[in-house]
């Protein structure tokens, strides 16, 4: 079994485990939406919980009275955690990098920072993003910054947010965590299966700067556009 990739760390401030837990998955790509522009998808995954635990057994006596977050059982009864826009279909849209009045720039993303759902607006999905972590929730209050790893064509990402949800229809979220992402590399403008070149050009030059710079390529389940 080959090792588990390494993307950084997840923090949840509070929890047992204060060093983090590692992110085994990142999947960042992204699309165009005809009517209003270039839109990110993430999908990450982190390791179990208490992957790091060097004692695998729970605790019989763990203190009832603590805390969620620093309940070591509450944690281990969801395994780990998922963040995403694409994994569970008419849930999340991802966040907007471009548009007609600004298009998106693939060379000046390193130092962008974007803020998501700030506050949020809307009560249930669909959402920017879609997560589970104590079971399905909502995540909002988002920052994510970008930078360019030297001599590397991947990025680093600081990600920080809130989860919680909506009580009586105003927002609740508590909980905040923050993620260090490294080694993360953009998978390309992703279009259906069956989208030819023209098409692909088409569709990203009003929302692309310097669309025609990228490079088409037809992958087994899709086309893309990838930054040359």
């Amino acid at each position: 079994m080959p090792a588990e990739k390494d993307y950084g760390r997840i923090f949840f401030p509070g929890n047992p485990w204060p060093k983090g837990h590692k992110i085994i998955k990142c999947d960042w790509s992204a699309r165009i939406e005809r009517a209003t522009g270039l839109w990110f998808d993430f999908h990450i995954e982190s390791e179990s919980y208490s992957a790091a635990d060097k004692r695998k057994d729970l605790p019989d006596d763990e203190d009832e009275n603590l805390s969620p977050t620093a309940s070591h059982t509450l944690w281990d009864n969801y395994n780990s955690l998922t963040l995403s826009t694409t994994r569970w279909v008419g849930t999340a849209y991802g966040f907007q990098a471009g548009d007609r009045d600004l298009p998106f720039n693939f060379k000046k993303l390193s130092g962008q920072q974007f803020e998501i759902d700030t506050p949020p607006v809307t009560e249930g999905y669909p959402r920017p993003f879609a997560i589970y972590r104590w079971g399905h929730e909502e995540v909002a209050y988002q920052t994510l910054k970008f930078r360019k790893e030297p001599k590397k064509s991947t990025f680093s990402i600081d990600w920080q947010g809130r989860i919680g949800g909506f009580i009586d229809n105003k927002p609740d979220f508590p909980y905040p965590f923050h993620m260090k992402l490294k080694g993360v590399a953009f998978q390309g403008i992703i279009f259906s299966a069956g989208t030819d070149r023209h098409q692909a050009y088409d569709l990203a030059t009003p929302y692309v700067e310097h669309a025609s710079r990228y490079k088409f390529r037809n992958r087994k389940d899709h086309t893309a556009l990838v930054p040359g």
